[in-house]
């Protein structure tokens, strides 16, 4: 028999206070879709919008290029990607095959845990300030439970929204770096980018407040720096 939950607040108790996340549910039998993970219609991913029939996506884009006599064709490539799509595959990056293997490896067995082990490195009791697990950034206020950037670039690059449409056959992972700057650092507009426009469209602001913002509201995917939009 399949398991059910009495209301949403113990499937949230289950998924997420008690660090059993998506695949306890897997585990526990679950074969539909839970309604606290269902996106509204106007969000969901359409079945036919794949790779094959979307032809705005650019070619992969070789980083090698970057150190020789093409660096300014690399910089062009990648100039376009962002300004037209916001997101671009790149070869000959400099990591190796083995690594990335071995990562997405370790991300597979951390999750293949008991929900106890796991539990141990919760946002907001981990031991580790490098270790935070959850199932989503604000689940406490996010419509469904699961970015969109480009304060420097002065809107003018895109930061595409990320989104994958799952499966019942096999499990995934994404790998996501940041790159930030300290709490204390301003993050504005560049310089150049300004100059280009003529005026900035987003003001200066410190990154710590920008987080805080990004953590303390639910979050679609659209509207993170609207609080630093100037209108």
């Amino acid at each position: 028999m399949e398991p059910t939950f009495n209301d949403e607040k113990s499937l949230f108790n289950f998924v997420v206070r008690d660090g059993n996340g998506v695949k306890g549910l897997v585990d526990l039998g679950v074969t539909k879709v839970p309604k606290r993970y269902v996106q509204p219609p106007k969000e969901r991913i359409e079945k036919t919008n794949n790779n094959n029939d979307n032809p705005t996506l650019p070619p992969p884009i070789d980083l090698s290029k970057l150190d020789g006599p093409d660096r300014e064709e690399a910089a062009e490539e990648i100039f376009r990607a962002a300004e037209s799509v916001g997101f671009f595959q790149v070869v000959n990056h400099g990591v190796p095959l083995e690594l990335l293997e071995s990562l997405k490896k370790a991300a597979f067995r951390f999750f293949e845990q008991e929900a106890e082990k796991k539990a141990v490195f919760l946002k907001g009791v981990s031991p580790s300030p490098h270790v935070k697990y959850g199932t989503s950034f604000v689940p406490e206020k996010e419509v469904a439970l699961e970015w969109k950037d480009y304060i420097m670039s002065n809107g003018r690059y895109k930061s595409a929204e990320h989104r994958v449409r799952t499966t019942s056959k096999e499990s995934r992972v994404s790998v996501p770096i940041f790159t930030i700057p300290k709490p204390n650092q301003k993050i504005g507009p560049l310089a150049q980018a300004v100059d280009r426009d003529g005026s900035p469209r987003y003001r200066e602001v410190l990154f710590q407040h920008y987080m805080a913002n990004f953590f303390g509201n639910a979050h679609d995917g659209k509207n993170s720096l609207q609080f630093a939009h100037i209108h």
